[in-house]
């Protein structure tokens, strides 16, 4: 099954039944009123004493005044929960109760396919294999845990289960409509379709079940271990609708939902290459232990983990394939290594893995030999000494480590660095910094390299930016005095090519059409969000931002009203003004048509008439 793009109409609409603050605060944002409809808190993306983070409910956005951080709810949970695009539309769906509406390859919205369907079928996948697990007359799955140590306890925590031999063992269980249920247990890559057009057959079994559960504790692949030396040992689910395993850790919902039943944050994380390792040290009661899935640790994940905490520890075995897992770990995340990152590598011994390792040593031994874990310049400068192709040189030093470097950001820690390059190498560091610029830009590292963005020169804010900007920014205020906008908008629309005109009328319609009801109502994370791709996009954007009342307290819906078709009345009558000039002017030249005089009569009493005052629908005589 095809997973098409998410349609855009369907993120708009969703926009509009989400509310910002109430999902800020289940994800603990500390918002306190400021205001009607606005909020504010310490910024949950730099560490500040004095609150500088705003949120708007009417507009349903954020900004922090300090790092500059904005946007609406879906890029705050990108940002505060690293959810992909999808994931984050996905979550506010599943909240809002409806299904993601999605395009199909013609173009046309199919809001058919209900990704829940999925997750729920993964729910069913885990509970039956937990249930075999734990069956009498089926004891190699237990028996197997209870070999290596395993508890009840860590079997229940970890969701374990057991798929047993055979090869309809999920279609007998599990299919009870054979057209919906096949396809998304082949489209799970739980079940497998015989290449001659058979039957399907089991992907995993007479395999220990390890589920993959994301950050909202989702079953979304698994892991099968066999029982004996076979291989492979382990076999992955693949990456498919729900499972990408790149932006997966496991082990990292128990270790948050840990955290938040103890102290309330993640002191550090572990990286350690198994699944059991996880499980192992879960097991002697060190539960901040993650693992990458069956593939090197990817920038995605290192971002996610520094989502949580700050501190990063590596711990890898002491053989030539730790080594080598360890500084393909550096190099990937070096582009999101950020001032307040603390990242350390650890090297167990050559005949230990962590399991192993905590069984023989205890949690105190395994704690304590994480403290000697090496920082990570330490272990960065030691490493590229190591592996010198001549002896003592000092240049292939520097040049190693600028290649290495240059996948860095611009910060304090980058700094850093680089002066501690020029102490080992004996070379003068203004000029490293130079040559690793340079080498920045061959990278073209854009995406990891958040340079100063050249300032926006100051926009001219015009009668009709306006119009427009309040508009944006509070829609209600248009639907509640449409009839009259729409009288105003013809007016000006007839007068000819005034600027900005055309596309206010594109978000005026937009507002007005957009079905609001008690669930659902416009706001401007909606408008902005409707103009993703079109012609009009940079404009809503800026406009959006622009502050046309500062942060004015108790602004009532009426008063943007008056002050919208103030705004147009006023534009209108310097045109018909401008107008009236012109004839006057060309009544000096040359003798007035008919029609010519009467469109000069007609506007001069329509200025006498609404001069200083706003004009009305209802209240036009010409």
């Amino acid at each position: 099954m095809g997973r098409g793009r998410i349609s855009q109409s369907f993120i708009t609409k969703l926009l509009g039944m989400v509310d910002i603050v109430q999902i800020m605060q289940m994800h603990g944002i500390e918002l306190k009123k400021s205001g009607r409809a606005e909020y504010k808190a310490c910024c949950p993306f730099h560490s500040e004493r004095t609150p500088s983070f705003y949120v708007s409910q009417d507009k349903q956005l954020y900004n922090c005044f300090g790092c500059k951080a904005s946007g609406n709810i879906v890029t705050f949970l990108m940002e505060y929960n690293k959810y992909s695009f999808p994931d984050a539309i996905e979550y506010l769906a599943e909240l809002a109760g409806i299904p993601v509406e999605r395009d199909n390859d013609d173009g046309n919205t199919d809001s058919s396919i209900n990704y829940s369907e999925y997750y729920s079928k993964m729910r069913e996948c885990s509970e039956l294999y937990a249930r075999v697990l734990k069956d009498s007359s089926l004891p190699q799955g237990i028996s197997y845990l209870q070999n290596r140590g395993i508890t009840i306890e860590t079997i229940d925590r970890f969701k374990l289960g057991y798929a047993p031999p055979g090869w309809q063992f999920l279609t007998k269980y599990l299919v009870k409509d054979p057209q919906t249920d096949l396809k998304l247990l082949s489209d799970l890559g739980m079940i497998i379709h015989k290449e001659n057009g058979g039957n399907f057959y089991d992907a995993f079994r007479d395999r220990v079940m390890i589920p993959i559960l994301d950050r909202r504790g989702r079953v979304v692949a698994f892991g099968g271990r066999v029982l004996n030396d076979d291989k492979p040992k382990y076999l992955n689910s693949p990456e498919m609708v729900i499972f990408h395993k790149g932006r997966e850790l496991f082990g990292l919902y128990q270790a948050i939902e840990y955290s938040k039943q103890n102290q309330g944050n993640l002191p550090y994380l572990v990286i350690v290459e198994g699944y059991m390792d996880v499980i192992a040290l879960a097991q002697a009661g060190f539960n901040y232990a993650v693992a990458s899935l069956g593939t090197s640790t990817t920038t995605d994940q290192f971002e996610m983990m520094f989502r949580y905490t700050k501190k990063v520890i590596c711990c890898y075995d002491g053989d030539a394939a730790g080594q080598k897992a360890a500084w393909h770990a550096l190099q990937t995340m070096l582009p999101s290594l950020k001032d307040d990152c603390d990242v350390r590598f650890a090297f167990l011994p050559v005949e230990h893995d962590p399991d192993s390792y905590v069984r023989e040593f205890g949690l105190t031994g395994f704690e304590s030999y994480l403290e000697k874990a090496k920082p990570l310049d330490e272990y960065l400068f030691e490493h590229l000494k190591n592996n010198l192709v001549s002896e003592n040189s000092r240049r292939e030093l520097a040049n190693n480590a600028l290649d290495v470097l240059a996948a860095m950001p611009n910060n304090l820690r980058f700094d850093e660095l680089i002066r501690k390059l020029a102490t080992i190498s004996f070379q003068d560091s203004t000029t490293l910094m130079k040559e690793c610029s340079a080498r920045k830009s061959l990278r073209a590292r854009t995406n990891y390299s958040r340079q100063p963005q050249q300032e926006e020169k100051e926009m001219e804010i015009t009668p009709i930016r306006r119009a427009y900007a309040l508009s944006i920014q509070y829609p209600k205020s248009v639907i509640a005095g449409k009839d009259t906008i729409a009288y105003l908008l013809r007016i000006l629309g007839e007068l000819g090519n005034i600027k900005g005109v055309k596309e206010y009328q594109q978000i005026f319609n937009f507002i007005v059409e957009y079905p609001n009801r008690s669930e659902i109502s416009v706001n401007t994370a909606c408008i902005l969000s409707a103009s993703k791709g079109t012609n009009i996009e940079k404009w809503v954007t800026r406009l959006a931002r622009a502050d046309i009342y500062g942060h004015a307290d108790n602004i009532k819906t009426e008063n943007v009203t008056a002050d919208i078709t103030a705004t147009l009345s006023k534009l209108v009558l310097e045109h018909y003004e401008q107008r009236v000039s012109k004839l006057q002017n060309e009544s000096m030249k040359r003798e007035l048509s008919d029609d010519e005089l009467k469109e000069l009569s007609d506007k001069v009493k329509y200025i006498k008439k609404f001069s200083g005052r706003t004009i009305t629908a209802d209240n036009t005589d010409f």
